[in-house]
C-alpha cells in the first residue's frame, strides 16, 4: 500500500512539473524561459519514469520476499 502511495506522489509531482512547463511555455515568449520550460518538462518526464521504475523494482522485491517467506513455512 505504501508503494502505491509513493508512486502516486511521483506521478503527482510529474504532473505538477508538466503543468508548470506548459504554463511557462505559453505565458513567456523569451528564449531563455522556453529553455527553462524544456528543462522542467524533461524533469517531469524523468520524475514519472523514475517513479514507475522504483514502483516496479519494489514490487518485484516484495513478491520475492513473499515467495521466500512462503517457501520457509
Amino acid at each position: 500500500m505504501a508503494n502505491e502511495r509513493t508512486l502516486l506522489s511521483y506521478v503527482r509531482t510529474a504532473i505538477m512539473l508538466f503543468a508548470t512547463s506548459v504554463t511557462m511555455f505559453y505565458l513567456v515568449r523569451d528564449v531563455m524561459m522556453i529553455v527553462v520550460a524544456a528543462v522542467v518538462f524533461a524533469a517531469a518526464a524523468f520524475t514519472a519514469a523514475f517513479g514507475v521504475w522504483r514502483y516496479r523494482s519494489l514490487q518485484r522485491r516484495i513478491a520475492a520476499e513473499a515467495l521466500s517467506k512462503a517457501a520457509d513455512e
